[in-house]
This record gives C-alpha cells, sequence and structure tokens, in this order.
C-alpha cells in the first residue's frame, strides 16, 4: 500500500482565478478539514489559457476538480469531502473540502520538524498503516498538537490508479509513503 500527495500540474494547463476577489476569503479561511456548511457558488474564470484540466491550478489552493473528476472518483470521495461548486462559463468545476482527518502519523517512524516544541511538519512520514489502510483521500492530524495539517491532501492507490485509468488530466502524484518499505 502506497500514500501519495495529491498535487496539480501546471506546465501547459490552464489556470483559473477568482470573478470576485471576495470569493477568495472562502478559501482563506476555510477548508481546514471541518464542514463549511452549504457556500454559494463561485464564480472562476481563466487566468492563464493552456489546455483543460481535470485539476486545474491557479490562485486556488484546495484541490478543484472538474464535473468529469467528481463523477469519476465520486465513490471515494463520497462522506470524505465537500464539494463547493464552481462554474467557469457553461462549466462546473467543483472544489474539494477534505473532512476526513486522520490521526495517523506514527511519532516514533516519522521525523518531524518543530518551533518552539510544537511540530510544523513532517520531512520524513510514516503512517500507522491500521489507520490509513481504507483511505482513499484525507488530511492529517499532526501528533502531537491535533491540529489539522490544512494544506496537503493524501490519497490512496486505489485513487491515483482511477485518475491514470480513465485518463483524467492535470493531476499529478508524488510517493510519500510505501507501507512495503516501512518497517511497523
Amino acid at each position: 500500500m502506497k500514500i501519495w500527495l495529491l498535487k496539480k500540474l501546471y506546465g501547459n494547463y490552464e489556470t483559473l482565478k477568482f470573478e470576485n476577489d471576495n470569493d477568495s476569503n472562502v478559501f482563506h479561511e476555510g477548508f481546514r478539514g471541518v464542514s463549511m456548511g452549504d457556500l454559494k457558488r463561485i464564480d472562476v474564470s481563466t487566468y492563464n489559457k493552456g489546455r483543460k484540466s481535470d485539476f486545474p491550478a491557479g490562485l486556488l489552493s484546495p484541490p478543484v476538480m472538474s464535473e468529469k473528476a467528481v463523477e469519476v472518483l465520486r465513490s471515494l470521495l463520497e462522506e470524505k469531502v465537500e464539494f463547493v461548486p464552481m462554474h467557469k462559463d457553461n462549466e462546473k468545476y467543483y472544489a474539494i473540502n477534505v473532512v476526513n482527518t486522520l490521526d495517523c502519523i506514527d511519532p516514533e517512524l516519522s521525523e518531524a520538524r518543530t518551533f518552539h516544541g510544537i511540530t510544523i511538519e513532517y520531512p520524513k512520514i510514516v503512517f500507522k498503516s491500521e489507520v490509513v489502510v481504507s483511505q482513499d483521500i484525507f488530511k492529517y492530524l499532526f501528533h502531537d498538537s491535533k491540529k489539522v495539517q490544512v494544506v496537503d491532501v493524501f490519497v490512496s492507490d486505489a485513487f491515483r490508479n482511477r485518475v491514470i485509468d480513465s485518463g483524467l488530466e492535470g493531476f499529478d502524484f508524488i510517493e510519500v509513503w510505501n507501507s512495503e518499505s516501512t518497517i511497523n
């Protein structure tokens, strides 16, 4: 079993921007691993032209997926994320608020970087395999403070394979953990 860091491909892909600058507040204040409730539709437009992406980049730090990507991945996302509707011309996108937060870091085997005694990042992550085994998308809690690591989103082999097998574009994956190479 592997865990992958979910990333966006930039390259020759289109990037998006907010139509209304006030909508950016939702992205600065929300997407912290907890429900944001019902949100109004957010309008976006093209910032830089390029190839269409099912996982567009731009001024949006949370994951954003095309309607096609959401349909392909829906069974892996249900009950683990909230979908924030976004529209660009006649296209539908969804910002993904990952609410599946796990206390899954093995503090004994992970390498932690601290500031004033509190963990701020893990240069080397070792997950508790019994916690992540059936989790297809998640954010983790820092092992000491139990605060949500708000930026990074992690996915399973099943998620990555579904993206690759369906030909979705704009996704990138960085392997961050392999249960086969970790002594648990």
